[in-house]
């Protein structure tokens, strides 16, 4: 069975993260979407990141930009979901990470503290496809961008799609 996208309950808001890598350019982009317990984005956020060359250097940043993005709009508890299990483990455990994405998840965990209630939870892809449609996204933009109670038209099917899975 695929797994789908999940609402958070209705006292948290979701959090989802995903990084997309273009190893030939050493580039990566980010996108980050917040959502109600509905499923209704309340903001949104996308990212470029320059000479990054890994994979999970740029899922851990994601994850980090998301807790950012979180704190900024002024959310307090929360469900952090993206589709690496490795920087989903990583936040989550206490242990010394001493792998190349070690201070990046550092970083994380001092965010995560900020928050009242901070769940990490790992999906598939499946799960995380309106975020990784905005990592992809992000790959058009000049700039980094963000939207609050919006997000681009470009991941509206997926948004859509996530939502009417929720009635289901």
């Amino acid at each position: 069975m695929v797994r789908k996208w999940e609402a958070a309950p209705e006292t948290l808001h979701k959090v989802n993260f995903d990084g997309a890598l273009y190893s030939h350019s050493r580039k990566g982009d980010v996108g980050v979407l917040l959502r109600d317990h509905r499923g209704q984005v309340a903001g949104a956020v996308a990212f470029i990141v320059n000479l990054v060359s890994d994979a999970c250097v740029i899922e851990a940043i994601a994850a980090v930009k998301a807790l950012e993005f979180a704190t900024q709009m002024g959310c307090r508890k929360i469900v952090l979901e993206g589709d690496s299990r490795i920087v989903s483990n990583c936040l989550t455990k206490k242990d010394e990470v001493l792998s190349n994405i070690g201070p990046i998840i550092h970083d994380g965990r001092r965010w995560v503290r900020k928050f009242d209630i901070c769940m990490i939870e790992h999906t598939k892809r499946e799960g995380n496809v309106a975020a990784h449609s905005l990592a992809q996204y992000s790959l058009q933009l000049n700039s980094d961008r963000f939207w609050v109670e919006d997000f681009p038209d470009s991941i509206t099917l997926a948004v859509l799609m996530d939502i009417a899975s929720l009635n289901k």
